[in-house]
């Protein structure tokens, strides 16, 4: 635990120092500076081990890769493997482990250098909000317990985020370009495309607080009674005909054991405050971007409460859910120059304690979760932490078995 702690905590403030730095100097030292974060990340997570279950497929998908057999007879001998998997991102494999002889080192720090990157692309002239987005998304658990893992969307929704800018410009090339790439590693970016057409016209989901706070409220009623179990029950054929089928029939389909708790509540007080404070942090920063990202995020914050159940269908939603690190960024950096009256002192007081509780817990639970932080080159811990995950895995199924029955 507390080397996990070291280290997050350390590569965070760093991260921290340089974007801030970079935020205030030009030219080349800037740049320098804005390349830093990128390197440190990238070596950090990049030779992290274990991070969960799709980690672990994806490390199997790499051993288990004949590079003397074509493609479709590794498909052949490993149906299960790699038949869900892009054609494109086979050929990345191919391109590492046959042609470049690679360590499956190389391949996790080439996904890791790819998601922070992009983040730092997309961010390049919003720099103070960077500075901050990063202190949350590390505090609220998005880089220690959902980057790498699940690799190949993490990216697709990194080059989504690095593609929106292309709708606030109303280029449509290179957003359809982006939304490819994104294709290239997840062909569930496909749903992404008609968001350009709704964007570009400067519109928004939701019209205003009331209605926003009223949407999200229903959401989580929905959620906290469990109304929506039966349906997802019924989505088994989709995740077949969508590529999924080998979640079917497992608990990545439907997870009995998931459940609405004090945590989510907590999360709803806090995202009703940045829903009461938006207008004036929408006219403090006057930026598009944001306006996009909260409407994202209020989406995939209703889809999650929806599907929460159904690790398949939320993973849908994770497209938007992601970008809540940046939204709080932007409020983190609204807090710190907006006039200091007793509404901002009150949210920000509870904004700071929500996303300290959260990278606490992260930290005090890293043991039993996927977010204690150990390298390739640590064997002995390897041992420990799997045990650790298949008997809490095993738990977890033997609960969701009873529940169906």
């Amino acid at each position: 635990m507390l080397e996990t702690f070291l280290v997050y905590t350390t590569l965070m403030i760093f991260m921290i120092y340089f974007t801030r730095r970079s935020a205030l100097t030009t030219g080349r030292r800037a740049r320098f500076y804005y390349c830093i974060p990128v390197v440190l990340y990238t070596l950090v997570f990049g030779l992290r081990y274990c991070v969960g279950m799709d980690y672990m497929a994806y490390l199997e998908i790499y051993k288990l890769w004949d590079t003397s057999l074509s493609i479709n007879d590794n498909i052949a001998q490993h149906p299960g493997i790699f038949e869900h998997l892009e054609r494109s991102f086979m050929w990345l494999i191919i391109f590492l482990k046959k042609i470049l002889n690679a360590h499956y080192s190389v391949f996790f720090i080439l996904f890791a250098f790819l998601e922070i990157s992009l983040i730092y692309r997309a961010f390049r002239e919003r720099k103070e909000v960077l500075a901050s987005s990063i202190f949350a998304f590390f505090a609220l658990g998005i880089a220690t317990n959902l980057f790498q893992n699940t690799l190949r969307q993490d990216v697709a929704i990194c080059i989504f985020l690095a593609s929106i800018p292309c709708i606030i410009k109303r280029d449509w090339v290179n957003y359809f370009i982006g939304i490819a790439l994104a294709c290239f590693f997840h062909k569930s970016a496909l749903i992404l495309l008609p968001i350009y057409f709704f964007y570009t016209k400067d519109r928004q989901i939701f019209k205003s607080d009331i209605t926003r706070i009223l949407t999200l409220t229903a959401f989580v009623i929905i959620a906290y009674f469990d109304l929506t179990n039966k349906i997802i029950l019924q989505f088994y054929h989709l995740a077949e005909v969508s590529g999924y089928g080998v979640y079917v029939n497992s608990q990545h389909m439907v997870s009995n054991g998931a459940s609405v708790g004090i945590g989510m509540l907590i999360k709803y007080a806090a995202y009703c405050i940045m829903i009461m404070l938006y207008k004036p942090v929408k006219e403090f920063h006057q930026d598009r971007f944001f306006e996009i990202l909260f409407d994202l995020v209020l989406i995939g914050l209703c889809g999650h409460l929806l599907c929460y159940r159904s690790l398949v269908l939320d993973r849908i939603f994770r497209y938007f859910t992601t970008f809540e690190f940046l939204i709080f960024g932007y409020y983190l950096v609204y807090f710190r120059h907006a006039p200091k009256t007793i509404s901002a002192w009150l949210g920000y007081l509870y904004i700071i304690l929500l996303i300290c509780m959260t990278y606490a817990q992260t930290i005090l639970y890293s043991n039993i979760t996927i977010s204690t932080y150990s390298t390739i080159y640590q064997t002995e811990k390897h041992a420990a932490q799997e045990e650790n995950r298949t008997l809490i895995l095993k738990a977890i199924n033997e609960n969701a078995q009873k529940q169906m029955q």
